[in-house]
């Protein structure tokens, strides 16, 4: 809702910066997304884009397209299932 739909590239100016006016790890907190602090640790942070305490959540939101997250969500869910099925067999 903050961005609007739009498909991976450059985002839509935001509605009201006042969504976005916080750090990363505040506007998680705030959408209840603290689910997804270990994934973005390691996709932002660990990969040196950015400590997630300390950049902007507009940065996050750019570099962390919905779509993107769903393939790798996705991605990662069917390997796993994969290896249950290779463990079971």
């Amino acid at each position: 809702k903050i961005l609007g739909e739009y498909e991976y590239g450059l985002m839509p100016r935001p509605r009201n910066f006042a969504d976005v006016d916080m750090t990363a790890m505040d506007f998680l907190k705030k959408h209840d997304l603290e689910a997804m602090i270990g994934f973005l640790r390691y996709t932002q942070q660990v990969q040196g884009y950015g400590i997630l305490e300390h950049i902007p959540a507009l940065y996050l939101l750019w570099w962390h397209h919905y779509d993107l997250i769903k393939t790798t969500i996705e991605q990662t869910v069917r390997r796993e299932q994969d290896n249950i099925t290779m463990v079971t067999k």
